[in-house]
């Protein structure tokens, strides 16, 4: 039975992070299939974690999720006689329930490293659909893996660097590191998201900063300066190599000029008046793209009438009770035990959550499982911290 189990974990997991090809090639049905498969094999588990001790992080969850819930509803009657909202309620309690059921599995999951194994596979699997496909569109370079958009693509493979990091904290394998993560930064180039590089970039800075000790003491011995030496140099000459790569060529002149930044300019905009239109309960769940193009005079194509970001959208769909317990959850996910996580190996889940709500800022991700599933990362972090907390303090003498 435990086999059933885990099969029907990682294909959840992978369809969620695949889910362009998984419906192309097999069914436009198979996510909510797998999903409902996860939920009927593991409602055993399920039912035990939700009985599981709730840290401030998944309590403020609940109130989001309870918030958005009540307020979808109130919005579904409220604004009936709109044609954009009629399918809306089951749409959107599919999606809060399964975002419900993602963040608590992975909270209080005990087989943390096969589920991030999983996500490292479901990445591979994804980076080779994209290396060896051809460009989403004739008319640029850019390529998707096993999800329909470049930029979503992006931001799956930001996370998978760090769960790769952390993984190579267990295994130790030098090969699995180096090997995963060249793959993992030479497909983000097809992918062509500026955006990702510029995370990237504020990522580095973020670990520099925590591990300052650590980064200077690698320049304190002689093996560590051999170290640091020779992989400049390994990425200097990949560097060297792959100007002549058609992805890095294209790359270069997409940073150059595009129209995409002034296309998300407008679209915040519109979601700015959106929200001042619908403050209290919004326009509806996942209605954005549907409402955005009555709020923009100018043309713009359809892949741009999105909100690309989170919390704009949430915001302008919800209401102003699902905006402010969404930003209380992400600070109480992202400030709870700062020090315990920094200092541990999952300091490498902090960055890779961190990584999709930085993305989040310029993509709309928010509705996507993948996001989800990578964003919950850090709450297990937290509840093994909190369970660290409590179990020590029962051991006090009274």
């Amino acid at each position: 039975m435990k086999w059933i189990k885990d099969i029907v974990l990682f294909i959840f997991i992978f369809v969620s992070f695949n889910d362009m090809v998984a419906t192309e090639y097999i069914s436009n049905a198979i996510i909510k299939i797998a999903f409902g498969l996860f939920l009927i094999t593991h409602i055993d588990e399920l039912y035990q974690m939700f009985l599981e001790k709730k840290t401030l992080t998944v309590k403020i969850f609940l109130t989001f999720i309870a918030v958005t819930s009540i307020v979808t509803i109130i919005t579904y009657f409220a604004k009936s006689d709109l044609i954009y909202i009629t399918d809306m309620p089951v749409v959107a309690f599919m999606r809060l329930l399964s975002f419900l059921v993602i963040f608590i599995y992975v909270t209080y999951t005990k087989e943390f490293e096969k589920l991030l194994y999983m996500i490292w596979i479901s990445m591979i699997v994804s980076s080779v659909i994209a290396f060896f496909s051809q460009p989403y569109e004739q008319w640029t370079f850019r390529r998707v893996g096993g999800t329909g958009n470049p930029n979503d693509f992006a931001a799956q493979l930001l996370p998978a660097i760090f769960i790769t990091v952390y993984l190579f904290k267990k295994n130790h394998s030098k090969i699995f590191l180096f090997g995963s993560i060249l793959f993992f930064l030479y497909t983000m180039i097809y992918a062509g998201s500026k955006s990702s590089f510029l995370v990237l970039a504020i990522i580095l800075l973020i670990l520099f900063v925590a591990k300052f000790k650590t980064v200077i003491s690698y320049f304190a011995n002689l093996r560590g300066v051999l170290i640091i030496l020779s992989l400049v140099a390994v990425m200097g000459g990949t560097a060297i190599y792959m100007q002549q790569d058609t992805a890095i060529k294209g790359l270069q002149e997409r940073a150059k000029s595009t129209g995409t930044m002034q296309q998300r300019f407008i679209i915040w905009r519109a979601g700015g008046e959106m929200i001042r239109d619908n403050f209290f309960l919004g326009v509806g769940f996942a209605q954005f793209p549907k409402v955005s193009g009555g709020y923009i005079k100018n043309y713009l194509p359809p892949e741009a009438l999105p909100s690309h970001n989170d919390f704009i959208k949430i915001f302008a769909e919800s209401g102003v009770f699902s905006f402010v317990t969404f930003v209380a959850f992400i600070i109480s996910l992202f400030s709870s035990y700062l020090r315990e996580i920094f200092s541990s190996d999952y300091i490498w889940i902090y960055i890779a959550s961190l990584s999709v709500i930085l993305m989040g800022l310029t993509i709309p991700s928010l509705h996507h499982k993948d996001f989800w599933f990578t964003l919950s990362l850090v709450s297990h972090a937290i509840y093994y911290f909190y369970m660290q907390r409590e179990k020590n303090f029962s051991k006090v003498p009274i």
